[in-house]
């Protein structure tokens, strides 16, 4: 049987930890791990609605709805307005606030950092 040296334990720990800190900090989740009020699955279909959030635009030609649908059509924003009506998956987003077209610069710097220390990872 072989040892373990403190090299191997410490640096066993630090990946663990790590980890951990991923997940807790910076709200990490398993593929298919489920937050509330939010469909578990992912769209199936090439369009999909996010019915009555809280739409926050950005956008002046648009603007701002305290309950709104946005339409999304594969890659794209198709149509942002009340009670929109289409045949597209429906997903609920009551009590939440959407942001057609923001990227979430937090979360992409974050990630970038850890491809370089974990090129393989899932994130």
């Amino acid at each position: 049987m072989s040892s373990i040296s403190r090299r191997s334990l410490l640096s066993g720990s630090v990946v663990l930890a790590a980890g951990s800190l991923a997940g807790g900090i910076f709200g990490c989740r398993p593929r298919g791990a489920s937050q509330p009020g939010l469909s578990s699955t992912a769209p199936t279909g090439d369009s999909f609605v996010l019915k009555t959030g809280t739409v926050i635009s950005m956008d002046p030609n648009v603007g701002d709805f305290d309950t709104a649908d946005v339409l999304i059509e594969g890659s794209r924003i198709a149509a942002v307005g009340p009670d929109l009506e289409t045949s597209a998956q429906v997903i609920d987003a009551s009590d939440m606030i959407v942001m057609p077209g923001l990227i979430d610069t937090h979360r992409h710097m974050w990630q970038g950092a850890l491809r370089n220390v974990l090129p393989d990872g899932l994130l």
